[in-house]
């Protein structure tokens, strides 16, 4: 069983604590397994209200903070909460000329500055960098956030090798080029870096290769990123979505079209081979992509606001914030129990919670005969 606990910034007396209740519990008789249980999850327990005890609030004023991609979603609330306290922000986005930056430049205060940057091009955030640099390069940037990712569903033998550079490019590149980038301003004032993964970045998900493949790797970075830096005093932390993709952009009018378009594209371009094996039924599944909820609104993403509220002004913040996406989310159950569970329990709970559609059923009947 892996336990993920955030030890950074232990005072002695709280190290202290850790060591002896560990040494109890592990000298405790090796017959009394219950007990020796209970008094792990005692002293996680007891760790947490201590660590949470002493934490508290970075007063807000004068602070820096770069968000990238701030056109639509978690990029775009998060822009407009943290300017209303106090922060000042550098809002990135993809286009100057998008809904979403038009309307932060036109509701920001004085503090938000709308900026255009694509995570995908090192000309575009040199540029960025300078102009930035310009502004705080003496106060230094508190907070870099890498927000921006976009997605692409289809199955291994189904995707393009270019879709998973594309979705590699911004997803993961993206978040190395700008820490590159910009980690000089943030080691200016033992800032911090907040990375944008997700829950697939902790499992694995049908159809999903191209995205988790980005996301796991977005997770590795991050863990080395965290332990390079500490000796700098940055903070290095994960934001891990769950099920959030209808609340945000993701699936937001303009996108559904631009995904029926690409995945027309795609299922007309498979081999005859593929066609048969798979059944035109199961590729034409491709083409039913989810749609923006009515009335989707920034209070369906708040517990990711209240996240990434408390990792950018925290005083001692989590290093992963795994956040639900709702009260009972399959899939932050899945990630959680990944490491405890073995495989061959692990693949029939996925395909309980995440089942198939019957057209995949049928191809692979049809295929055998």
């Amino acid at each position: 069983m892996t336990l993920r606990v955030d030890m950074s910034g232990l005072s002695a007396t709280e190290l202290l604590f850790c060591v002896s209740a560990l040494f109890l519990i592990y000298m405790s008789p090796h017959g009394l397994t219950v007990v020796r249980c209970l008094l792990t999850g005692s002293m996680f327990v007891s760790y947490w209200l201590i660590r949470h005890a002493r934490a508290r609030r970075i007063d807000p004023r004068g602070k820096y903070i770069l968000i990238t991609g701030c056109d639509t979603g978690f990029g775009n609330s998060l822009a407009r909460l943290l300017d209303s306290k106090g922060l000042k922000v550098f809002a990135t986005c993809l286009s100057e000329h998008s809904e979403g930056a038009k309307l932060l430049t036109k509701d920001g205060s004085k503090n938000m500055r709308v900026l255009q940057l694509d995570v995908s091009s090192d000309a575009s955030v040199d540029a960025c960098l300078e102009q930035i640099k310009s502004i705080c390069f003496k106060e230094g940037l508190w907070a870099l956030v890498n927000n921006a990712g976009i997605i692409r569903r289809g199955d291994v033998e189904i995707q393009t090798v270019e879709a998973y550079k594309r979705i590699a490019e911004v997803n993961l590149f993206g978040a190395v080029r700008m820490c590159k980038a910009f980690l000089p301003l943030v080691r200016k004032c033992k800032g911090r870096v907040i990375n944008v993964t997700s829950v697939r970045g902790l499992q694995a998900f049908c159809g999903d290769s191209a995205y988790v493949m980005s996301k796991f790797g977005l997770e590795g970075f991050t863990d080395c990123l965290r332990l390079e830096m500490r000796r700098f005093g940055v903070k290095v932390i994960h934001v891990e979505p769950g099920m959030f993709g209808l609340s945000t952009g993701l699936y937001n009018e303009e996108n559904v079209e631009r995904y029926k378009v690409l995945n027309k594209k795609l299922i007309d371009n498979v081999s005859d081979e593929i066609r048969t094996a798979y059944g035109q039924d199961y590729l034409d599944t491709y083409m039913r992509v989810p749609k923006m909820r009515p009335g989707s609104s920034d209070k369906d993403i708040q517990p990711m606001l209240d996240a990434f509220e408390d990792a950018i002004l925290s005083s001692r913040p989590n290093s992963r914030y795994l956040v639900d996406g709702k009260s009972v989310d399959g899939d932050c159950t899945m990630a959680r129990l990944r490491n405890v569970l073995p495989v061959f329990i692990m693949d029939p709970l996925y395909f309980y919670l995440r089942p198939l559609p019957k057209e995949a059923f049928y191809a692979s009947t049809t295929s055998r005969h």
